[in-house]
């Protein structure tokens, strides 16, 4: 039978931040072992490097337990963490929703619906024009 990795990196490529989280499975349990966020747009091997290197310093019989060298031997952080599988997400910008109505009276109340959506409005009256 075949042993899955026993850590991975968790990327997060947000618009305001770029975020690792190094994920490990000790006692037949995935446990979060540390995370580091910096401002967007991050380089992801600077961040996985870091993680492995805080590892290291902490706590090397972690790094054994999680196979993270092989036979016992430390290799470097950034050969480490560039070895490590990765699961990753990306924001993406926010989308334009545009509400059109008869009437500027009519507008007003579609728009205040459409803008607690998260989404970008835009919204079109009738021989009005465009409004915002």
């Amino acid at each position: 039978m075949t042993q899955g990795p026993r850590a991975f990196l968790a990327v997060d490529l947000g618009a305001a931040t770029t975020s690792a989280a190094l994920i490990g499975r000790l006692a037949h349990r995935w446990r979060l072992i540390g995370s580091l966020a910096v401002p967007a747009p991050g380089d992801v091997e600077a961040i996985g490097t870091e993680l492995v290197r805080r590892l290291q310093a902490a706590d090397p019989g972690l790094v054994r337990a999680l196979a993270l060298t092989p036979h016992d031997d430390l290799l470097e952080p950034a050969s480490i963490a560039a070895d490590l599988p990765r699961l990753v997400a990306q924001s993406a910008p926010a989308r334009t929703l545009l509400t059109v109505a008869v009437s500027d009276r009519a507008l007003r109340p579609l728009l205040a619906a459409a803008r607690q959506t998260g989404w970008r409005t835009r919204g079109i009256a009738e021989g009005h024009g465009d409004r915002r």
